[in-house]
């Protein structure tokens, strides 16, 4: 959508998740962890490679998950309560679960947000430029621009809390 600082066409950098989970024992549910991975993020000239840039070295985006499977995030960490990011100002996921009509089937909706980067100041770019940042915010969304077709797979780890020993 349009990257404005009006009300009525904000952009929407948000995108949910549902999940269904079978738990036969929930004192034995330790979470769910996420993490994703950007399609193309190594090919040259790809929406994909664009997206991982404005994530990594460009610091246009702040991502909701980490690219990399070895810094996953826990996402949902009880069954019966909402789990947050309480990153302010900029959270980026928050979970609910509910039970299903089967006692041990819960069901999870999890909202990720992506957020502007440092090199809008954390912002919506049109609040970010100014008379003097107007044509470096416009060669940034440029660039920016070339992500609009990325994708990206999120992949979700439950997690069991029973320990060997």
């Amino acid at each position: 959508g349009p990257i404005t600082g009006d009300s009525q066409n904000d952009e929407d950098l948000n995108f949910s998740i549902e999940y269904v989970l079978t738990c036969a024992d929930p004192s034995k549910f330790g979470g769910v962890k996420a993490y994703m991975t950007i399609a193309e993020a190594a090919t040259a000239g790809s929406a994909g490679k664009a997206l991982a840039d404005a994530i990594g070295t460009k610091n246009y985006l702040i991502s909701p998950l980490s690219t990399l499977d070895t810094n996953k995030t826990i996402i949902a960490n009880s069954l019966t309560a909402k789990t947050e990011d309480n990153t302010t100002p900029n959270k980026k996921y928050s979970t609910t679960v509910t039970n299903g009509t089967d006692s041990s089937t819960y069901t999870f909706t999890t909202e990720f947000s992506f957020n502007w980067g440092d090199a809008f100041g954390n912002i919506n770019p049109s609040e970010f430029a100014t008379a003097q940042k107007i044509d470096q915010v416009k060669k940034n969304l440029a660039d920016l621009k070339l992500a609009s077709n990325a994708s990206f797979t999120i992949h979700l780890e439950a997690v069991s809390n029973i320990t060997n020993g």
